[in-house]
């Protein structure tokens, strides 16, 4: 579950970063909150509550 949230985060920040013309295009997508989870997860492992996770999925 987190390594998905970590993928999908990076692929996130590639599509907002490499095509920012499809990012602006889909503003209900949350690209930068699915980056920052990725942050979250990525840096703070032992931090990361699984219950919030388990929320944000």
């Amino acid at each position: 579950m987190i390594r998905n949230l970590e993928i999908i985060g990076e692929a996130a920040r590639n599509i907002e970063r490499d095509h920012p013309e499809f990012a602006a295009a889909h503003p209900e997508i949350p690209w930068e909150d699915m980056y920052l989870m990725r942050n979250r997860v990525s840096h703070g492992y032992f931090a990361v509550d699984a219950g919030v996770v388990w929320q944000t999925l």
